[in-house]
């Protein structure tokens, strides 16, 4: 019998994304680890794949992890006792189904090859779009939580935590606010008018903004997604 294989990459990071696609929130967990369980669904056996130095999110078994994409003609060597899907980790809409028929056309099938992006995709092929920037991402999430909504969820619009550390807080007034998702920039427009958080598309020297506690980000076109802590805090702090 024919194994199926799903070798999940792990693209670097998009500059007009700035931030890595395999972190950005999706229904609840990464979108990483989200399509991580989409691919079990409908393959064998599902590695992620990154570069040496890529962070990426925490992964339970069975999921394993490797550094170095296997070159083509080691896949088609493995063929026909296994074929092998490689998909790209910024796929937020695919399905086990369209995975199952992906799967099954050849010996590799190479999702990444003329993938639409999100802001760019014909009808019919939502759900091989990928995520190039940050419109593409928000695009994405709310769209879905519209469906959501649709379906009968009662979820309220999706939002972000806007959180304030040190003289930060003190200028603001405030430990934290909720906000909606959005650029960096039009989440951090939601602070207290004592602070200025943003220059052009900068975080403004004086500060410093970390997502969760994780990744300090200076570039404010980054995405912020559902769930996600945004912290505010003097650029002293943080080294």
């Amino acid at each position: 019998m024919t194994r199926q294989l799903a070798l999940l990459w792990c693209p670097p990071r998009p500059p007009a994304l700035a931030r890595d696609p395999a972190w950005l929130p999706w229904r609840g967990t990464t979108l990483l680890q989200h399509l991580c369980h989409v691919l079990a669904e409908a393959v064998d056996e599902v590695v992620v794949v990154a570069g040496r130095a890529q962070r990426v999110p925490p992964l339970a078994a069975p999921f394993a992890l490797r550094r170095r994409l296997p070159t083509r003609a080691r896949l088609h060597a493995l063929a026909p006792a296994q074929r092998s899907l490689i998909v790209p980790c910024d796929m937020p809409q695919l399905d086990a189904t369209r995975v199952r028929t992906c799967a099954g056309r050849r010996a590799v099938c190479d999702l990444r090859e003329a993938a639409p992006s999100a802001g760019g995709t014909p009808p019919g092929h939502a759900h091989f779009a990928r995520i190039r920037c940050g419109d593409d991402y928000l695009r994405a999430v709310r769209e879905d939580s519209r469906a959501a909504r649709a379906a009968g969820s009662d979820a309220a619009a999706p939002q972000a935590r806007l959180e304030f550390v040190g003289r930060a807080r003190r200028l603001a007034g405030t430990d934290a606010i909720a906000v909606p998702i959005g650029s960096l920039a039009q989440v951090l427009s939601h602070a207290p008018a004592p602070l200025a958080l943003c220059r052009g598309d900068r975080v403004a020297a004086p500060f410093l903004v970390s997502l969760g506690g994780r990744d300090f980000i200076r570039d404010a076109r980054a995405p912020v997604g559902p769930g996600e802590r945004v912290i505010v805090l003097d650029s002293s702090a943080g080294g």
